[in-house]
């Protein structure tokens, strides 16, 4: 039955389903999905081509998600940011940062723990340009895309013939590239906190007045 579903159309419906869903549901594993997927494809078992355009597409369409749920919630952030002063020029902080920021962090979210909902939700509580935010997001998930190809073309590799060892070790490798870029993202904000600390913590300090 699992072989048969393998072979569906439904199969990258799932894959599309999952990944877009990970975006606000953390437990939805989509590096997990995407680099399973690849191997089969690599196997034989799906359609290489077909997966590649589905993980993109569910990465985007996750991305698309986090940033109007953003948009939606950035009512609240303003009326928040009002009511105080030190809450307004924290919320200036990030918006003055987001033409330096956004393009970079926007394409490189998906490759940490946690980043397209904190990137996407983010976005659009600032408002992004939306536009500009599709450009950048769609790059982005073509990138990891690809990416996820890579990998599960190294693990395919290191296991020929082995098809879940193939998948299980491309997945540990992706984990593994996750959280090395979150371990060097969290030291440079400590190295840009230290350096300018006016806007950082004035950061912090509002949000710890955000009301539950």
């Amino acid at each position: 039955m699992l072989e048969s579903f393998i072979g569906s159309p439904w199969a990258y419906v799932v894959v599309v389903a999952s990944i877009t869903g990970s975006a606000l549901l953390s437990p939805l594993p989509s590096e997990t999905m995407m680099v399973s997927a690849m191997s089969l494809a690599i196997a034989g078992r799906m359609n290489i081509a077909i997966v590649v355009v589905a993980a993109a597409l569910g990465s985007w369409c996750g991305d698309i998600l986090a940033y109007h749920v953003g948009r939606l919630l950035s009512g609240r952030t303003e009326t928040w940011a009002t009511s105080s002063e030190k809450r307004r020029k924290a919320l200036d902080w990030v918006e003055e940062r987001e033409e330096s920021w956004g393009p970079a962090l926007i394409m490189a979210g998906r490759f940490v723990p946690g980043g397209v909902t904190a990137v996407g939700l983010s976005a659009g509580i600032v408002r992004f340009p939306v536009r500009r935010f599709l450009a950048f997001a769609g790059l982005g998930a073509v990138i990891w895309s690809a990416y996820g190809l890579g990998i599960a073309y190294i693990g395919g590799a290191l296991f020929p013939g082995n098809l879940w060892a193939g998948a299980v070790t491309g997945v540990v490798i992706a984990l593994a590239v996750s959280l090395g870029v979150h371990l060097v993202g969290r030291h440079r904000r400590r190295a840009d906190g230290s350096r300018q600390p006016s806007g950082p913590s004035s950061a912090r300090d509002a949000s710890s007045e955000q009301p539950r």
